[in-house]
């Protein structure tokens, strides 16, 4: 913008910050530095900033979806345009999806549109080991710049579909026995330093063994929330659950686990039971899980759910007695903490990255629009409209 930092006035916060659960929406200033939050507070002033009037419209951080194929599969694509599952084997830890993301992707720009700025992306439910996801922002200067952490985990899968997929092509895993034996044997296999892996493969794994890469499993069913429960106590790995239908079926306290430590993507929740799996998994479920301290983060599983459907989802929660403030922070902070990034993003305090979407209405009114979203400091959403309307960002 020219000046040396940006002053935003007058705006209706939800900080996401824990603990910071007063009355919804006080109005508060926002300076924002160097693309970092400066300060936050009532009736700031500095000097040689640009100032931005928000006149009462409610500002939350940029919103983050913790599991989305943005990039791989393209929405009501056909089956030529899905990219998100190597089919040619089972196991496939060397993979990486940055590798394959499309970061011209229209569902980028639809992510801006609901006030999203960060996404996971990961591969699909094919593979029982399927490969290294990422993190990335909605938006960069160029593509490379909006990768954030490449690999951010390896993905597993336990439950119906690796099964599904190999019994018709009759090799294994056709049973969940099956798929659970292959993720033991690669990673005993890397352990022992006997793997027939690639050396990008072999890396992965032992850096998912070592405690340094989270593994995050697809498990919706409870007695496979359950097996990835009893693998990660068996390796000693860091633990992210992808979808967790069946949570609410499992006494998580027998487990041998501290329920808050527990890393739940959850849902979504309004997708087509397709599956056995996905009959349980709705807003109850959730509720119930945020009740008994579990920090679960929501997705919208994009291309399941169009992925700016994402706060839709978290108004979901109030109705089933969540309050507004927690429901927002299934999509800001939480997410944040699932992703191992709430270092940087997912409140809105000094210190963070100035990842901040400006609503105007309460964002969980279904009625309200994103009328602006900054990522990094920069104002990406309406300048993107002003600069097809001419406009330079001095009009504001």
């Amino acid at each position: 913008m020219g000046q040396d930092a940006l002053l935003l006035r007058n705006g209706r916060l939800l900080s996401c910050v824990p603990g910071d659960d007063g009355p919804d929406g006080e109005v508060r200033d926002i300076i924002i530095r160097a693309g970092v939050i400066e300060k936050v507070g009532r009736m700031l002033e500095c000097e040689h900033a640009a100032v931005l009037d928000l006149d009462g419209a409610w500002v939350t951080p940029g919103l983050i979806d913790a599991c989305t194929r943005m990039g791989l599969d393209v929405l009501e694509a056909g089956e030529g345009d899905r990219d998100s599952d190597e089919i040619s084997g089972p196991v496939q830890p060397g993979l990486k999806v940055s590798d394959g993301i499309d970061f011209l992707d229209p569902a980028f720009r639809d992510a801006q549109s609901g006030g999203i700025s960060t996404v996971y992306v990961g591969p699909g439910e094919t593979n029982v080991l399927g490969g290294q996801g990422a993190i990335l922002k909605t938006w960069a200067e160029a593509p490379a710049g909006m990768l954030v952490r490449d690999p951010a985990d390896l993905k597993a899968v336990i439950g119906d579909p690796p099964r599904r997929a190999y019994r018709e092509r009759k090799i294994a895993p056709v049973t969940r026995m099956g798929e659970v034996g292959l993720i033991r044997a690669c990673f005993e296999s890397v352990r022992s330093g006997s793997s027939s892996l690639d050396r990008s493969g072999t890396g992965v794994v032992g850096r998912v063994l070592s405690g340094a890469l989270p593994l995050r499993v697809h498990a919706k069913a409870a007695r496979d929330i359950g097996v990835a429960l009893r693998l990660s106590r068996e390796f000693g790995i860091d633990l992210i659950i992808e979808h967790a239908n069946g949570a609410c079926g499992l006494d998580l306290e027998r487990q041998d686990v501290k329920i808050q430590d527990v890393k739940i993507v959850f849902g979504p929740l309004m997708a087509a039971a397709y599956d056995r799996d996905s009959l349980d998994g709705g807003p109850g479920c959730a509720a119930s899980l945020l009740k008994r301290g579990v920090p679960l983060a929501l997705t919208t599983d994009h291309p399941t759910i169009p992925v700016q459907d994402l706060r839709v989802l978290a108004g979901l929660l109030v109705g089933e007695g969540v309050s507004s403030q927690e429901a927002i922070r299934t999509v800001t902070l939480y997410p944040a903490r699932v992703l191992g990034i709430d270092h940087a993003v997912g409140t809105i305090e000094p210190g963070k990255q100035a990842d901040i979407a400006v609503f105007t209405k309460h964002p969980l009114d279904i009625t309200a629009r994103v009328k602006m979203l900054f990522i990094g400091g920069r104002e990406v959403l309406a300048r993107e409209a002003r600069e097809r309307e001419g406009r330079g960002l001095e009009s504001i």
